[in-house]
């Protein structure tokens, strides 16, 4: 599998979902089944867990304001790991192994969040560097690392053509 147009044909597919938000406690991790796609979609819970951060990393999280240049890289890949963890948890609680999975999505830890009504142009960053969190097999598709430098917009359009098999911009 190279394309996203080659995961949307596979029937059945297993998923990791991974997201923390902005009260940075830890990571909500999912594994669900996907069947079908376009309106005979069905989706199924396999697995779910919340992955608590250490009270290290919530506390250097908490001090986001201090962070250095530095600091910001030293976290991405901290976080990334502790995704990882996550990611392959939830997959073995289910008695199933990486190789099993088709995709794995994470959306990362946010830092920052800067909506327009603050008077920028409006942004938001999140941590959690995708090459660590694990890999379905070489012939199945990442779809992080596959949309990792997309527009929020284009994220959002690919993951509703897995699901539903259609996207405008696509």
């Amino acid at each position: 599998m190279r394309t996203i147009a080659d995961l949307a044909r596979i029937e059945r597919k297993l998923a990791v979902g991974l997201m923390s938000g902005t009260s940075m406690d830890g990571i909500d991790a999912v594994l669900v089944k996907i069947a079908g796609n376009g309106l005979r979609t069905a989706v199924e819970t396999v697995g779910f867990l919340v992955h608590p951060y250490p009270l290290a990393v919530k506390e250097r999280l908490l001090d986001v304001a201090s962070w250095s240049v530095a600091d910001v890289s030293e976290m991405n890949f901290v976080l990334g790991e502790l995704f990882a963890g996550a990611a392959l948890r939830v997959i073995q609680d289910a008695g199933l192994s990486p190789n099993d999975v088709h995709l794995v999505g994470s959306h990362g830890q946010t830092v920052s969040h800067l909506p327009r009504s603050t008077g920028r142009d409006g942004s938001t960053l999140q941590l959690g560097e995708p090459c660590v969190v694990p890999q379905p097999p070489p012939h199945f598709l990442n779809l992080f690392n596959v949309l990792q430098n997309l527009v929020s917009s284009k994220v959002f359009d690919s993951t509703k053509y897995i699901l539903v098999g259609y996207s405008e911009t696509l």
